[in-house]
């Protein structure tokens, strides 16, 4: 199965991503059939981790940043 792993800190600070070998094959496979022309490099996965969008229950919407007002 072809994944995306997000990491998180235990204050819910997105980390790192990882790809799965999954992932990196099957974009492998359609970067030579040429379905896919992107290059992902690092700023391409750091753009993505940037990206992670947290639900906030109080205001009902989704939100750039962690919606927990404690950290416990």
């Amino acid at each position: 199965m072809s994944r995306l792993f997000y990491e998180f800190s235990f204050a819910l600070e997105p980390l790192r991503l990882r790809t799965s070998q999954a992932f990196q094959l099957l974009r492998q496979k359609a970067v030579e059939a040429k379905k896919v022309t992107s290059v992902l490099t690092p700023a391409y996965y750091e753009g993505l981790k940037n990206r992670v969008l947290f639900w906030d229950g109080e205001s009902k919407r989704w939100i750039p940043h962690r919606a927990m007002s404690n950290t416990w």
